[in-house]
């Protein structure tokens, strides 16, 4: 898999945000949309008046929902007795190396335990998963936790809906479902706004490009907009997806994605690649060579490794960096600044 330019430096850089999709929890061993409504339409000992939805998930469940034999509960708990049985998760192997990587956030629509078990399994992690399901719960949406990976749920979660039946956020699952979520999604949707001004987003085996998900993606690209036209930097959104068919692609392009087709386990893979090269790279070139900065009126000489490690973390000033700063921000939005602010407060304080 191709991963260049802005991109690859955001990714080796900790500033690349991941919106995991249906595509992540198959390569778990997971059932698709189609092999858990077929699950469902099993369970409920295959209902003839029911026979023509069971391959249809959206619609299997608004219909069993009405159904007083069975009711929105009883899908609820087949689902969560199927997702929290970890035998079912045949392959994490992904998910781990997930951790062993720096990433910004992770978003997903998956009501799965995948990351949570992955995370349980790996020993050396460079974060902590920090789940966040309950858009109500302003805090954690906003923290800055050191060393807390933020993990937003933004379609329900098992585990939250085990403990917590009666309040717990809802699964989304029919149309019914989407349509009552946009409102209750909203702290979510104005959080992964706050990214595009700093990060690269990259949709994992997510069908961004799909109507049903154009409120999602809108964020996004309006985001990537605002930049473009304002630091005169191109972004865009990526995909990634395999086996993608020329109708799809000519959505994904209308859409506003870049694609890099392949599966999750393959842009995972490559990420460890260039994560490894990087490695290799700095250990060579950082041996010896040097570069001197002043701190606190002393010469202070880092090695090329070191200044690129910890590059991330300060600012070298130049003569008329102010002004070159000052320009970049003119004609910003004052909402659209607060929100850079918020990602990234070093860039708008200066």
């Amino acid at each position: 898999m191709n991963i260049r330019g802005q991109l690859k430096d955001d990714i080796l850089n900790g500033k690349a945000v991941l919106f995991l999709g249906a595509g992540a929890s198959q390569a778990a061993g997971l059932y698709d949309a189609q092999g858990l409504a077929n699950f469902l339409f099993s369970k409920a000992n295959d209902p003839k008046e029911y026979t023509v939805f069971k391959d249809d998930l959206p619609r299997l469940v608004a219909r069993l929902d009405k159904d007083t034999s069975f009711t929105r509960r009883w899908v609820n708990n087949q689902l969560i007795q199927y997702l929290r049985n970890r035998p079912n998760y045949s392959d994490l192997d992904t998910h781990k190396k997930v951790f062993q990587l720096d990433w910004k956030a992770l978003f997903t629509t998956n009501y799965d335990l995948c990351m949570e078990f992955a995370e349980y399994e790996v020993e050396l992690k460079r974060h902590t998963l920090l789940p966040i399901v309950d858009s109500k719960d302003t805090a954690p949406i906003v923290s800055t936790a050191e060393g807390k990976l933020k993990y937003f749920k933004i379609h329900g979660c098992v585990r939250e809906l085990e403990q917590h039946p009666d309040s717990s956020p809802p699964l989304v699952i029919t149309q019914s479902d989407f349509r009552e979520s946009i409102k209750r999604n909203a702290p979510f949707l104005a959080e992964l706004n706050r990214y595009p001004y700093d990060c690269s987003i990259i949709f994992v085996g997510f069908q961004a490009h799909r109507a049903e998900n154009n409120l999602i993606l809108a964020n996004v690209i309006d985001t990537y907009n605002t930049i473009s036209s304002s630091f005169h930097q191109p972004f865009k959104a990526f995909a990634v997806l395999s086996n993608v068919q020329t109708i799809d692609r000519s959505d994904i392009e209308d859409a506003g994605l870049t694609l890099l087709e392949g599966t999750f386990q393959e842009f995972v893979e490559s990420v460890v690649t260039l994560q490894e090269e990087r490695t290799k790279h700095l250990r060579v070139e950082g041996i010896e060579r040097k570069i001197w900065i002043r701190a606190d009126g002393k010469d202070v000489g880092l090695t090329i490794a070191e200044h690129k490690q910890f590059s991330a973390q300060f600012t070298s000033y130049y003569e008329n960096y102010l002004e070159d700063e000052t320009l970049k921000l003119e004609g910003i939005q004052k909402e659209k600044l607060v929100d850079m602010w918020k990602t990234h407060p070093s860039v708008v304080s200066q």
